[in-house]
């Protein structure tokens, strides 16, 4: 934990600057609900795209009853990129996505 000396001052009062200022927050009615990584391969030839989301209700609240999904992405960078659009489907670099 930082000292609150050297917490910023964002307007929400300094308890909530103490408790915002990990990581992962775990307060009251508030708290993370995802977390990401991403990994760029020394060779620059590979990125590696993870998010970690935890499972929501019917009304968009966490449900901590529920286990967190994981989703990892592996794109290739060289020679040609391929991606993932919006709608799932997959793209060469340059391609518009079909509608």
């Amino acid at each position: 934990m930082f000292p609150e000396e050297s917490l910023p001052d964002t307007g929400v009062g300094l308890e909530w600057e103490k408790a915002m200022q990990s990581i992962f927050v775990d307060y009251e009615a508030y708290g993370t609900r995802s977390s990401t990584v991403i990994l760029y391969d020394i060779t620059g030839e590979h990125l590696t795209y993870t998010e970690r989301a935890g499972a929501v209700d019917e009304k968009g609240q966490l449900d901590i009853d529920k286990p967190w999904v994981s989703n990892t992405f592996h794109v290739p960078l060289s020679p040609q990129t391929t991606s993932t659009s919006s709608s799932g489907a997959t793209v060469q670099d340059g391609e518009k996505e079909a509608d």
